[in-house]
């Protein structure tokens, strides 16, 4: 995405980063109550005007400290060092919470709303327009303050928090877009009802579970492989997500149809090579499936090519033509609204800028091989994935240099500057934690200063994480959905006496994979690298999907690969759980769906998270059966069965 140029402020305020090249000061203010925050005005601000505001609560790092080491971490210090707000209408305030930090630690709310009374009282607030955003410990805030306020926010932006669920549908009206990294220790997403609160993922399904329902769908974004952070990276717009456009579209109360969000990351050159160069998109509907987005590349300028996936998220390019190439993505949403995104690129045969030249895997801090083109990791040989690092190989760099590394989508985004260890774990094990049975698209860019406004040369390359591996050399295995279809994907090495693929599936709650499909022909011409693909359409509608393949050679013997998973619908089958009569005032209650199977756990909860029936299925009709509800009292409870909810209502 063309970013624009980052200008200097020339207000004179209170509070700086010394260190950044575009530096923004932001004023210290305090409140009729002596709580301490930060303003920040957007450039010309007219006092005369109304403005949208946001309002940002930090994590547990600034608690001890003064009020300016705010502006070195999430929202705050990427308007210091990136000037980000830089063509957008937000006022921006930060309350300051004092305070040795505990585990019951929690934001007070009406400190918080003191705070914003103030800011209200001597700048007009557009009422319609007020965004609560947070991180961690602030994440938590903005979930209390917003259920303590269920009026008061157009949107939230919680990012690694967790909240209460009770009354959560009280902020049914409130726009969602929650961030959370999938490898959390201290805050994990899918955590319910721990001391009372619970991870983003599931508030963002019981928010989903609500009647009526949102009035727009609350959205989750995971972190792939990523611990308790990623937090300043959204804020800065490295990581991809256009968050401040997603805010500015909001207005309380206003139903409208969304252009999709769609973002390419920012131009790149590479070292033209041999290798196949993947593009990767981040798109969202704010107002619909993310699945049912269409997805349309051209290339707008540069040597003839071809577009491999050019009707998917990902596109595939020949690196072997060295040329500057523009491409465009046009995402199309089912209400046919469009949105586009173009990026350029740019293939050279040599270069003098700062470049990276490889990627290399280190465990423990030893270096164990460089990572070229698609590169297996056998996770049985290492014990503790947080040990596991991706290092930068590099030419050119000078002291204030940096190296940025991107997962995929351009949404899980490191960038970590230990001296001229430019790693994406380093010391902060919780930087990058891999999934056994991943595979993650590793991109690192290497940048002449250290805010990432002058980027040099990138490498890339496919990097996958299995401990089991098959009797021919599996490279990688992927499993994915596109719209109606799941596309499997799998690179294999070494093919000596084989004769042909089984594929398995399995559904969600079925007591075993069945076989689908044999493949004996490959897609590639190639006799050392061989590419598998294989189509299933249409998709199932429902549940969690598992995958396995079975190599079978000549001589009769066999293998297994690991299993991997996707989704058949969007999030989850809650749709397809049916519990009648509901409400109930009965003694009984029917419970219908596609992962109800003998053994399967069912648990009815209160909205605090109590347990008040925990039964097991004994026996299966059509996926149908009736359960024992006889002493209930009036009220809502919530019907758990695995990890889906659905409510319930006993008169």
């Amino acid at each position: 995405m063309k970013k624009a140029l980052l200008l200097l402020m020339s207000s004179i305020f209170t509070v700086c980063v010394v260190q950044a090249q575009e530096q923004v000061d932001m004023t210290i203010k305090t409140s009729p109550d002596g709580n301490e925050y930060l303003l920040y005005l957007p450039e010309g601000h007219d006092p005369s005007q109304e403005y949208p505001l946001i309002l940002y609560l930090h994590g547990a790092q600034a608690l001890k400290n003064g009020i300016d080491k705010l502006s070195g971490k999430g929202l705050p210090r990427a308007i210091a060092q990136n000037n980000i707000l830089l063509g957008y209408p937000f006022i921006m305030v930060a309350p300051h919470a004092k305070g040795e930090f505990s585990n019951d630690f929690i934001w007070n709310i009406d400190s918080v709303a003191e705070v914003l009374a103030d800011v209200e009282h001597n700048y007009l607030i557009d009422q319609d327009r007020i965004i609560g955003v947070g991180i961690s410990l602030g994440s938590k805030g903005i979930w209390d303050f917003a259920l303590t306020y269920p009026d008061k926010f157009a949107g939230i932006v919680p990012i690694s928090g967790n909240s209460s669920l009770e009354n959560i549908c009280t902020i049914s009206d409130v726009a969602v877009w929650a961030f959370h990294g999938d490898s959390d220790g201290l805050i994990p997403m899918d955590d319910f009802n721990q001391a009372g609160r619970s991870g983003s993922q599931v508030i963002v399904e019981s928010l989903n579970s609500c009647s009526p329902s949102p009035y727009l769908p609350p959205l989750l974004t995971v972190f792939k492989a990523k611990g308790h952070n990623g937090w300043d990276q959204v804020f800065d717009l490295s990581s991809g997500y256009p968050i401040y456009d997603w805010m500015e579209s909001l207005d309380k109360g206003v139903i409208k149809e969304f252009e999709p969000l769609v973002n390419l990351g920012s131009d790149k050159t590479f070292i033209a090579s041999n290798e196949t160069l993947k593009i990767n998109s981040f798109a969202m509907d704010p107002d619909g499936d993310d699945l049912t987005l269409q997805y349309s590349w051209v290339k707008l300028s540069g040597p003839s090519l071809y577009l491999q996936g050019a009707s998917s998220p990902t596109l595939a390019i020949s690196m072997d033509t060295p040329g500057a190439y523009t491409f465009r993505l046009t995402v199309t949403d089912l209400q046919m609204n469009t949105a586009s995104d173009e990026i350029s690129i740019e293939l050279i045969t040599s270069s003098t800028s700062p470049e990276v030249t490889a990627l290399q895997f280190f465990y423990d801090g030893n270096f164990i091989d460089n990572i070229n083109g698609d590169y297996l990791v056998d996770m049985s040989l290492y014990d503790d994935p947080r040990k596991i690092n991706i290092a930068a190989a590099t030419q050119n760099l000078n002291s204030r240099a940096s190296v940025r590394f991107s997962l995929d989508d351009n949404g899980n985004f490191f960038t970590i500057n230990d001296n001229a260890n430019y790693t994406m774990g380093g010391d902060n094990s919780s930087a990058f934690l891999p999934s056994d049975g991943a595979s993650y698209n590793i991109t690192a860019t290497a940048f002449a200063d250290r805010n990432g406004i002058d980027p040099g040369v990138s490498f890339q390359s496919t990097v996958n994480f299995s401990s089991t591996p098959l009797p021919v050399e599996l490279i990688s295995f992927t499993a994915k959905r596109e719209r109606n279809e799941i596309v499997l994907n799998w690179k294999t090495a070494e093919e000596i006496n084989h004769s042909h693929f089984e594929i398995y599936q399995g559904i969600e709650g079925a007591s075993e994979m069945q076989k689908i499909e044999e493949i004996s022909e490959s897609k590639s011409s190639s006799s050392l690298l061989k590419h598998y693909e294989y189509r299933i359409n249409p998709a199932p509608s429902c549940g969690k999907l598992y995958y396995q393949l079975r190599n079978v050679d000549f001589d009769g013997a066999f293998g297994y690969s690991k299993i991997i998973s996707t989704e058949a619908h969007n999030v989850s089958c809650e749709d397809s759980i049916n519990l009648y009569p509901n409400p109930n005032s009965t003694n009984e209650l029917t419970l219908q769906g596609n992962i109800l199977y003998d053994g399967v756990a069912v648990k009815i909860l209160t909205t605090e998270g109590q347990v008040v029936k925990d039964f097991h299925v004994k026996s299966i009709n059509n996926q149908s059966v009736v359960v024992d509800i006889n002493g209930l009292k009036a009220g809502l409870y919530y019907v758990q069965i695995r990890e889906y909810h659905k409510k319930l209502v006993v008169k």
